[in-house]
């Protein structure tokens, strides 16, 4: 699992050069020391940034500021003094490259179950057979309907119904959820793909939690991390 480079409570004391003072013909070196700790974290377009606060050693105040990974980087790269914890890596949020390989394998697995499920029924005789007399019942119902005999219409519908119970009783006996045979969607709002219609914004489905757990394993075993 990615975690972010740097962790929620990280600090560090860094030392920054003053402008020296002359002291009796002497030049005196000064340095401006001050703490850094990592407050927050976040990821925006594959870019991390930390809030982080400082404190200034001197007289105590402090300030915060956002700062990205590379300027952090650079930051303790020259001016590091002393390390005091690394604190807490979270992981990286999800992005749409996890994300959609995840997406499409449960796609390509619920084709597979349709298509299992369509030739299961396709080769049971007896749903068959309803099957076709629902066609003839949805033709003459819309041949009463035209000719304005609504009773016969309903009479022809409510056979219908009991045609679909006597289909769903077969599924139940081959185990297959009527769902299954809709391609129903588990998520209305991307559809199914992980992602917003932009192709970049992941959806929320993919951050529930038991969701989120799943997309990380598979992408662990697809990247045998």
């Amino acid at each position: 699992m990615k975690e972010f480079t740097y962790g929620i409570g990280a600090s560090w004391e860094l030392s920054f050069v003053k402008r020296p003072l002359r002291i009796g013909g002497k030049t005196v070196r000064r340095e401006r020391l001050v703490r850094y700790t990592v407050e927050s974290c976040r990821l925006s377009r594959r870019t991390e940034y930390y809030t982080v606060r400082m404190r200034e050693e001197e007289d105590g105040s402090e300030t915060r500021e956002e700062l990205s990974a590379a300027r952090l980087h650079y930051l303790l790269n020259f001016n590091l003094r002393q390390k005091f914890t690394d604190g807490q890596r979270e992981p990286l949020p999800l992005t749409a490259d996890e994300v959609i390989p995840y997406y499409e394998a449960l796609r390509a697995e619920k084709l597979r179950e349709y298509k299992r499920a369509r030739f299961m029924i396709e080769t049971n005789k007896q749903y068959a057979a309803l099957e076709a007399e629902k066609k003839s019942l949805y033709c003459r119902t819309g041949k009463a309907e035209a000719f304005g005999e609504a009773t016969q219409a309903a009479e022809l519908m409510e056979k219908v119904h009991r045609l679909d119970a006597q289909q769903r009783l077969i599924l139940d006996k081959l185990g297959i959820d009527i769902d299954v045979l809709r391609m129903k969607y588990d998520c209305t709002i991307c559809r199914d793909r992980g992602v917003l219609q932009d192709g970049i914004t992941v959806c929320d489905c993919a951050r529930e939690p038991a969701r989120e757990r799943a997309i990380r394993a598979f992408v662990a075993a697809e990247t045998e991390e």
